[in-house]
């Protein structure tokens, strides 16, 4: 979940339904001047990108925010990481082929 507030700590937005695991760090786009729409809402904030702790990378737009149903405010999966360790690797001998066996399938 990720959650905007104002100076008066009141929540201007919220981003619960990503549904990929516990955030753990969050990145803003440099290049803000086409991403807010100062018209939409009283809320505008940059796109942002957040990392979670079971490896998923979520792109979330400024505009998710609006969304009415669940489904729609889920953001772009940008990269789905491996979970656990890797105690299996093996590389093909001729093939650019590589195979990672982790504990968790």
């Amino acid at each position: 979940c990720v959650r905007f507030y104002d100076f008066s700590l009141r929540i201007m937005a919220w981003y619960e339904d990503l549904n990929a695991g516990p955030v753990t760090s969050v990145s803003f786009a440099t290049n803000i001047a086409g991403n807010i729409d100062d018209s939409a809402s009283d809320f505008a904030c940059p796109d942002f990108v957040v990392g979670t702790s079971t490896s998923y990378i979520i792109g979330v737009e400024c505009s998710l925010f609006q969304e009415i149903e669940p489904e729609n405010r889920r953001g772009a999966v940008l990269v789905q990481g491996i979970g656990d360790e890797a105690p299996c690797i093996a590389a093909h001998p001729t093939m650019d082929r590589l195979v990672i066996g982790v504990a968790d399938g």
